[in-house]
């Protein structure tokens, strides 16, 4: 068995972009848990809004959809997904929009005339203007090399959006609390995610490799603890992402460098992530080959704790 100490790490449970008695920095207004530009309007639903006949070159459209980062299914109509200045965030923690649109009923969306950069885009989803919520701010990386999966009218489809729900992300907090291991989720961000087979099912035991940084898989019962199970030996965690669960994963605070997935001889692409106060980022690791075992054949060794 292994032990590990209580992590000494401030507790920082609450939610949004600052705590809810400081205001936004001077030129931004809050909305929900957001801190934006005072520059950037909500978009409004056009769903007659079509792409221009030709793309130049150098910018390019997306298709894509929300779905709920727990349960997979489709987000609604109404949702906010922006194109977002991801230097101003980092720099300031306030929105600032490149380009707006809101979801159609089956949660897909569009975004015309991007421009391409050698950083790719980030793309941010929250709810337009309410006060309280459900769901989390949500940010996904695309990275330059999915360009060259566009097509010949420019339009780069299939984009998926894994977005949080605040109870989902208070559930973390609360069974982070329960492993001695009490991070400021809000502080800097954390990144969440999921590992999958190249058809897209969760690819059971495998294990990211961050260079020794925090992480916790989510378990297959929930009602414990989203990354602990109570045993007679103590409180256990996994040490594996589990397949019934979901290969979830959850890191608090991702180191800079680039993040492995490790199962068998799959291969995975490699994948740094920024993160952002107030803003959760997404990321599917997907493997390039078939063939992984699906499910966890034997139960993982699990962490204790004192």
């Amino acid at each position: 068995m292994q032990y590990f100490s209580t992590l000494m790490l401030s507790l920082g449970l609450g939610l949004g972009c600052q705590d809810a008695a400081e205001d936004c920095k001077e030129g931004t207004h809050r909305v929900g848990h957001v801190c934006m530009e005072d520059t950037v309007s909500d978009p409004v639903l056009d769903e007659n809004l079509e792409p221009a006949d030709t793309i130049p070159l150098e910018y390019f459209s997306i298709n894509g959809q929300l779905v709920d980062f727990e349960t997979k299914e489709a987000l609604g109509k109404g949702l906010c997904v922006d194109a977002i200045n991801a230097k101003r965030l980092k720099k300031t923690g306030a929105l600032s929009s490149l380009a707006s649109t809101t979801t159609k009923p089956d949660g897909s969306f569009r975004l015309f005339d991007l421009e391409v950069t050698t950083q790719g885009v980030l793309l941010g989803v929250r709810e337009c203007n309410k006060k309280v919520p459900a769901l989390y701010p949500t940010v996904l990386k695309i990275r330059p090399s999915k360009l060259d999966e566009m097509t010949d009218s420019r339009f780069l489809n299939g984009v998926v959006i894994p977005v949080l729900t605040t109870s989902y992300v208070n559930q973390m907090a609360q069974s982070l609390s329960q492993a001695d291991a009490v991070f400021a989720l809000k502080t800097n961000g954390f990144l969440a995610g999921y590992i999958v087979n190249s058809e897209g099912a969760p690819a059971g035991r495998s294990t990211i490799d961050c260079g020794g940084c925090d992480v916790f898989y989510v378990d297959e019962n929930p009602e414990d603890g989203l990354f602990t199970e109570v045993l007679e030996e103590g409180i256990a965690l996994n040490n594996f992402a589990i397949a019934p669960a979901g290969s979830i994963f959850l890191i608090p605070d991702p180191p800079d460098g680039e993040i492995d997935v490790i199962k068998g001889e799959a291969k995975f692409d490699r994948a740094a992530h920024s993160t952002f106060k107030a803003w959760a980022t997404t990321h599917i690791y997907k493997s390039h080959g078939s063939g992984l075992d699906l499910t966890d054949d034997e139960p993982p060794p699990a962490t204790y704790i004192d």
